[in-house]
């Protein structure tokens, strides 16, 4: 993961719909390798299935998702699973941790997929991004970590394989102000060069996002560019 410049990843003529009623209807949509944007809107305006589509999680029923020479909409669940490992950092809303593991076991979770044992440096990026993250280091198991940890711990899963795309469904909904600020930079330090799609309705990781893509019942309705703001905290990588 995370070898050479990422391809774009586009969308073209995407449709969901559930029992008879559109719920995503995307013409078009393009996001730049490195690009950093926040999709927003109102509950149900389509958000989480978007991000879902983009991942390879839901096949749309129209419509393809190209990242390089792959149309991720149209792989086999196999490969999609396989191409999603390969690129993909997620970060879901109720996070889909394993409380009976301790918080490191839980970030070294994906690495199990394709080594019979954890490499040590996978390891120890792990317990590094946790301490970045000030998720406790002497936790053993999640199920003892605050929700905000939870939410922290999930972050470091998604980062643990440098992934070239990160997805992330309301990163900070569980933080409060100076916590969601904190973590915020640290994520975008962690991820720097990475393809960053984030749903959000936080105006704080809003406002370090590049791009803010507004949808409503369904569609784009606002595509906006802007100048990121600074950090509020000197980023400094893992």
């Amino acid at each position: 993961m995370g070898e050479g410049a990422p391809p774009v990843l586009t969308g073209r003529d995407i449709a969901v719909s559930f029992a008879g009623k559109t719920i995503l209807d995307v013409p078009a949509l393009a996001v730049q390798p490195g690009d950093l944007v926040a999709l927003t809107g109102p509950s149900g305006s389509g958000k989480t299935t978007l991000l879902h589509v983009l991942a390879g999680i839901l096949r749309p029923d129209r419509g393809s998702v190209v990242w390089g020479e792959t149309d991720i909409a149209r792989l086999r669940q196999s490969a999609s699973d396989d191409w999603r490992y390969r690129n993909v950092g997620l970060v879901f809303q109720e996070f889909h941790l394993i409380d009976q593991l301790s918080p490191v076991h839980n970030v070294t979770l994906p690495a199990t997929f394709a080594h019979f044992t954890v490499p040590p440096e996978l390891h120890r990026r792990a317990q590094g991004l946790l301490d970045d993250f000030g998720v406790p280091a002497d936790a053993h198991l999640t199920r003892t970590l605050s929700r905000g940890e939870r939410q922290r711990t999930a972050i470091a899963r998604a980062l643990l394989l440098e992934p070239s795309i990160l997805l992330a469904d309301e990163p900070t909904a569980s933080l409060d102000e100076d916590s969601a600020r904190q973590v915020t930079d640290t994520l975008i330090a962690s991820a720097r060069g990475q393809t960053m799609v984030i749903v959000t309705h936080d105006p704080i990781v809003m406002e370090r996002c590049r791009r803010i893509i507004r949808l409503e019942h369904g569609r784009i309705v606002s595509d906006d560019v802007r100048e990121p703001a600074k950090p509020s905290v000197a980023e400094a990588a893992p």
